[in-house]
Parts: C-alpha cells; structure tokens; sequence
C-alpha cells in the first residue's frame, strides 16, 4: 500500500495540468517611492523600477541610474497542512526579502537601455506539527518566480509619448518536503522560461494629467526534478527510494494594467487599475 500511495502521488505531479499562478503575484512591490503610493506605478514611474512596471518609464531617465531595492515582506497562515494531521494550525513566521537590482543609460536622444532582475510571484508556508503517534513533522512548501529582464524605451517627445518594450526571462522553482510515514517527499524542481514580454506606454499629454498602460504576456514555465540523488520523490518513508521524476507546468497569467497621475501645484492623485 505504501508504493501504491507512493506512485499515486507522482503520477498526480507528472501528469498535473497547468498551474495558474496569478494569485502568487506580489501586487506591490519596488520601490519605496512606490509601496509608499499604494502600489501605483505604471503612470509616472521614472527609474529603473520601470522595467517591473512598465518599461515605458526608463525613458523619463535623464544620463542614466542605479537601483537596489529591498522590499521585506513577512507573514504566516493558519491551515490544516495535512488530511491525518492537525487541524487549523498556525505557520512558521516567513520573512521574505524581495528585491529588485537594475540599471538603466540613455543611449540616444530618444532611446534608454536598461536591465533588471527581481522576484515577480512567490509562495511559501512551514509547518511543525505532531501527529497522533508522536512523530515530529516538517512540512513545508516553498515557490518562486525570477525574472531577468532587458528593455528599452523610445520617446516621441513632440507628442509626450513615451513606449516600452521589455523581455523576460523567467526561472521557477517548486521545492516541496515532508517527512512523515507512510509517505515521505522531497521534491526539487526547476524551469526556465525564453518567451516573455512587457510592452507600455506613457503619454503626458498635459502639462497637469499623465495615463499609462503595461501588457505582461503569458508564460509557460516547464519544471522537473533537478537530478540530485539524495532526494527522494514520494518514496516510502525511510526507505530512500526514488519511484519517478516529478515535472510539471507553471503558468503567471497574463496582465494588463493601465494609470493615470494628476498634478496640481505640490500635490498628485494617482491610481492603478489591472
């Protein structure tokens, strides 16, 4: 019975569906400017924060900038981890600290270049509990998406317009464990993904109100097992074994977000909308 559980559950991963991811997306992230807005970015965003936001934005730059940005996240759940263990419990305290490192150069009158990486979506919860028997369980499940981006920014100045145009590289990983019979699992998978885009604009088209909008395209991130020998997938608890591969498809939706900014004297309105 405890192989059949076993094969049960990587057979369940192997030949699992797509995975929409959208409610992993992080809403307010980079940078401080930012976060202290609500969030509001895709409008009037003029650093290299643009290239997360909408890369239109890298064309306010003036020579050129340099942005690390850390934004510390914490928090934790209240869940039944498992179906034979204890019900609504509490998690272990996440702290997550998110970042963005980018740069960004004006190379042209009317064209800026620039490059970022940042984490775009994660999920993560830790459980201690006991079981009825007295065995200690950990039981965690951890899950992110990077990203690596070039973009560039074209400014038609005579009209206020300003477009962007971002590339995506996305790397997932899913790293799942729990150590309690009959059923132990130690899951490590991993995937890239070359086939995403962002593209906005920015059009101030008074000297008081700027509208924004930023397209996320869809990505299909395929991860698998990374290979390493020591862990086990779903194998028998204390026997070691390894009975299949786990793979499986990730999906962050696309997204589409739009903005508007208001300026009057020393003061701004703004909102985002997705």
């Amino acid at each position: 019975m405890r192989r059949l559980g076993s094969f049960t559950l990587i057979a369940a991963l192997s030949a699992a569906s797509s995975a929409a991811a959208g409610g992993y997306d992080i809403p307010i992230l980079y940078s401080a400017r930012h976060v202290g807005a609500g969030g509001t970015a895709v409008a009037y965003v003029s650093d290299s924060s643009a290239i997360f936001h909408n890369p239109s934005g890298l064309g306010q730059i003036g020579k050129g900038n340099l942005l690390l940005d850390v934004s510390l996240l914490t928090g934790d759940l209240r869940s039944t981890p498992y179906l034979f263990g204890p019900e609504n419990i509490q998690s272990e305290r996440v702290v997550a600290p998110f970042f963005l490192a980018g740069g960004s150069a004006r190379v042209h009158e009317y064209v800026t270049l620039g490059l970022a990486v940042y984490p775009v979506a994660a999920a993560s919860g830790e459980y201690k509990y006991q079981l009825a028997d007295g065995q200690d369980v950990l039981d965690k499940t951890t899950l992110i998406f990077l990203e690596a981006s070039p973009a560039i920014a074209v400014n038609i100045d005579k009209i206020g317009l300003r477009i962007g145009l971002g590339y995506r590289i996305t790397y997932a990983s899913l790293d799942r464990f729990r150590n309690s019979a009959p059923l132990d699992v130690d899951i490590k998978m991993t995937g890239l993904s070359f086939a995403g885009f962002r593209v906005g604009f920015q059009w101030r088209f008074t000297q008081f109100f700027t509208i924004g909008m930023n397209y996320r395209s869809k990505t299909k991130t395929k991860i698998d097992q990374a290979g390493d020998p020591n862990r086990t997938s779903g194998a028998p608890s204390g026997t070691g074994e390894l009975f299949a591969s786990a793979a499986t498809e990730l999906t962050l939706p696309a997204r589409i977000s739009g903005g508007f900014r208001f300026d009057w004297a020393q003061f701004s309105v703004m909102s985002d909308f997705e």
